[in-house]
């Protein structure tokens, strides 16, 4: 959860073409108008474009082989580009002869008018004793009490007034240049580090592209310069302090004068208003008015490849990779890989094996009547070792709800054949039975649920399963999975419509997404699996259908109920997509991913993970190990339809 970096921006003020508008001097807004141009302008002249279109942004594919293939994902037309401006000889010509085109790496960059200081710790007791060492080594106190509003830390008062005026600019080139290259290239042999550094050799020194960050500086001490031999106005701004996730930008509160954070609490929405004075440059102002969380609204497809080529996407591909040293197969592979062909062959596979079962065991369905049928299944799976089904009689129910888009619309739905669900979920025991192997990080116990189970391992399961008991056990459809946990009620759990910690397996420490970052530690073994008989059951006696871990079904995945069957059969897509359906939630989530109606996507290859003792955990990794390791429980619970009707619908679109 680190800031987003306090940037300095900064803009020379010249008339151009290709910046206009109201606020064309905001470097803010240079930014935004002459970024694009800048970079297709270097990536032409570097060669890298293909086809006229500069590659933005790659995917991280592989070959068959497992060979690391980079993917071309996003770009842009770069004649597209320059066209409102009339053209690249036009935009080249007008930059050529500007004074204020200074961020130059060579005679043919464009739009060197702006760029931006990165500065990685901008309130840094390390970056404040390094300028005042540098103020008080060559005598400019007086000065830069004459020139800024001293602040502490220094580094924001020298971007509260823009544009910066003659005297400001000087001030800065005699100090920053004799500072700021000491943060990334100090001496480590205890040499006087003043002594050893040419001021005047770094700044007139020639950009160099492997040196981004002292191109940074060096292109701004070219802008002082600039503004001060040409008297052009050079505009700065400091960014406030920020984080961007989960799709939304939070700009924290903050002083409006010099941009320093407010010491007030980060995350509350709304900032509680009260009257506060700033501990850096002590401007007095209302925290409330500075702090705001907005939709970070990025279209990331809107330079697609895909989208602009279409059928040519391939072709283009192809004669990318081999730009880069990549053969025309290893992309032809990489291509596929990134399109799931491999995992959506492995589900038609999983499909064609669950159809030859469905057609093994419907020559010989139980041809017992409904009410004849036992109210519990017992099978033995290997000697003391037992799988127990309830049985699920015929029913109607409202499947869904509206708390969440994809749980709607709410939809009614007749199960008209009963069928055997699992009255746990697969036990770790029954998991070795069957499997002979446990993938399950949560050891110690084996009535603990199986898990690091994906998909396809599921699949497998059901078939071995099925083989041993000479019945047709499979996945849950979704409809049957649900019916089976509201057990006939119609609130948010099969309890009632709150959840504790007392009702199942989850972590009640979660009230929000935001409380995810807070509770990644396992906490004195919370957030690990329970055994399966250790909360009560449903009205029907089915054990943790809430929380524990998350259960797979047969389903697809589809993003809402449109067009679902109504009759409980799984709902499948016939172009065999790899994301399906997982219910119940698990130790790890909220409470409310336990509902009944919750329902969660994932790729079907997701949840197997190779298990690591902890005694095999590398120590450098050890702490990335535990944040993440409880994330990915995935088990199953098995059902089992007596009168052997299909088990299965496509997609009726």
């Amino acid at each position: 959860m680190a800031d987003t970096r306090q940037i300095v921006s900064w803009a020379l003020e010249r008339p151009c073409p290709m910046r206009s508008g109201p606020n064309w001097t905001d470097p803010n807004q240079t930014r935004s108008a002459l970024a694009q141009i800048q970079s297709c302008a270097d990536h032409l002249q570097d060669g890298e474009c293909i086809d006229g279109i500069w590659v933005t942004s790659a995917y991280w594919g592989s070959d068959a082989s497992d060979r690391h293939v980079d993917i071309p994902s996003s770009g842009i037309r770069v004649e597209e580009v320059a066209r409102e401006c009339g053209g690249w000889d036009i935009v080249r010509s007008t930059c050529r002869h500007c004074e204020a085109n200074v961020a130059r790496t060579s005679s043919d960059s464009v739009a060197g008018c702006h760029a931006y200081l990165d500065v990685l710790h901008p309130h840094s007791e390390q970056l404040d004793e390094l300028l005042w060492e540098t103020i008080r080594l060559h005598g400019l106190e007086d000065r830069l009490r004459v020139s800024f509003k001293v602040t502490n830390p220094l580094w924001f008062g020298f971007w509260i007034d823009s544009p910066l005026n003659r005297q400001q600019c000087e001030f800065l080139l005699d100090l920053l240049p004799r500072s700021l290259p000491r943060l990334w290239g100090n001496d480590e042999s205890g040499n006087d580090v003043e002594a050893i550094f040419d001021v005047d050799q770094f700044v007139f020194s020639d950009f160099d592209p492997a040196d981004h960050y002292g191109n940074q500086f060096r292109a701004f001490f070219h802008a002082l310069q600039s503004s001060i031999q040409w008297e052009l106005p050079l505009h700065v701004k400091l960014a406030p302090p920020g984080h961007t996730d989960l799709g939304y930008y939070t700009q924290f509160a903050h002083c409006p004068e010099c941009k320093a954070a407010a010491r007030v609490a980060r995350w509350s929405e709304p900032v509680q208003s009260q009257s506060y004075r700033c501990e850096v440059c002590d401007h007095a102002f209302d925290p409330s008015t500075t702090f705001q969380s907005i939709r970070d609204e990025v279209d990331f497809d809107s330079h697609s490849l895909e989208k602009q080529l279409g059928d040519q996407y391939d072709d283009f591909a192809i004669r990318y990779g081999l730009s880069r040293g990549v053969s025309k197969q290893q992309m032809v592979e990489a291509l596929d890989n990134h399109r799931d062909g491999p995992r959506r062959r492995q589900v038609m596979e999983c499909r064609k094996r669950v159809k030859q079962m469905e057609r093994m065991y419907a020559a010989k369905p139980d041809s017992s009547a409904d009410d004849t049928l036992p109210k519990l299944l017992i099978l033995e799976l290997a000697p003391g070792v037992v799988l127990e089904m309830i049985k699920v009689m015929p029913g109607e129910f409202l499947m869904g709800s509206d708390e969440s888009e994809d749980e709607q619309p709410v939809h009614r739905v007749v199960m008209d054949q009963p069928y055997y669900i699992g009255k746990f979920p697969i036990t770790q025991l029954q998991w070795i039975a069957v499997m002979r192997q446990n993938p399950s990080r949560c050891r110690g116990d084996l009535k603990l649920p199986v898990e690091q189970v994906n998909w396809f391992s599921a699949q497998e399961f059901c078939v071995r399963l099925s083989e041993i008991v000479g019945r047709h056990m499979r996945l849950p459809s979704e409809a049957e999975w649900e019916y089976a946990c509201r057990a006939g009620t119609t609130s948010r759990y099969s309890f009632g419509d709150e959840i504790s910690a007392e009702d199942a397996n989850h972590d009640d420490r979660i009230k929000s997404p935001e409380d995810l970052f807070l509770v990644s530690d396992r906490d004195e073994g919370r957030r690990v699996t329970t055994s399966v008989d250790q909360f009560p059951p449903n009205p029907w006696g089915i054990h943790d259908m809430h929380g524990n871990v998350s259960e797979w079904c047969q389903d697809s995945w589809h993003p809402c109920y449109d067009g679902a069957p109504s009759n409980g059969r799984a709902w499948l897509d016939r172009d065999e997509p790899v994301e399906h359906v997982a219910r119940g939630g698990a130790a790890y989530t909220m409470g409310t991913a336990c509902r009944s109606a919750a329902r969660r996507q994932q790729r079907a290859n997701c949840g197997a993970r190779e298990y690591r003792p902890e005694e095999e955990t590398n120590d450098s990794t050890s702490h990335l190990f535990s944040m993440f390791d409880t994330t990915e429980y995935y088990g199953i619970r098995v059902a089992y339809s007596p009168h052997c009707p299909g088990s299965e619908e496509s997609n009726p679109k």
